[in-house]
């Protein structure tokens, strides 16, 4: 390194080249992580939001099924009623209640109904939001990729100058 002044000086200007190189990967290394973070962070929040619906689904779900039993229970009172003679005075409040349940059941698979096809409808969206964000995100990661490639390079014709000058 002594007799040879410009490859000592070479050497040094490539220290310096592989410390920006390391410096320009690690900015991009950062850049991705924030890229799929954020990207995961919402797709953790609309996940938390479909199990929420999905719980409110099977909630109005288990209602329906029990009002469903509950329907069933009563037109089997309402049967035994009618077997039994001391049973024609409680027929009418028997049917009167058998009309509530039959209107719990059908409200019951109404609403299991309207949200089965609002969550149908809401994972449609998603599909195509999240196709979008994937998109938006690979394209980001490439422009990225190319600008941390275009540093690389500028970094390294900086340095071609440097290495020209040796003459061993």
């Amino acid at each position: 390194i002594e007799e040879h002044t410009l490859l000592s000086s070479a050497l040094i200007e490539l220290a310096n080249v592989e410390e920006k190189l390391e410096q320009t990967i690690n900015d991009h290394s950062l850049k991705e992580y924030t890229v799929i973070s954020e990207l995961i962070k919402e797709y953790i929040s609309l996940l938390e939001m479909v199990q929420l619906a999905f719980q409110e689904r099977i909630k109005i779900h288990q209602q329906w099924l029990q009002a469903e039993d509950t329907l069933r229970k009563k037109r089997e009172a309402k049967i035994k009623l009618e077997q039994t003679p001391k049973g024609a005075d409680k027929l009418p409040q028997v049917e009167m209640e058998i009309n509530e349940w039959d209107g719990k059941v059908i409200r019951g698979k109404d609403d299991f109904e309207r949200i089965t096809n609002s969550i149908k409808q809401e994972i449609e969206v998603f599909e195509q939001a999240r196709i979008d964000d994937f998109k938006k995100a690979f394209d980001m990661y490439l422009k990225q990729f190319l600008e941390q490639q275009e540093k690389i390079l500028e970094i390294w014709e900086s340095y071609l100058p440097e290495a020209n000058k040796i003459n061993l």
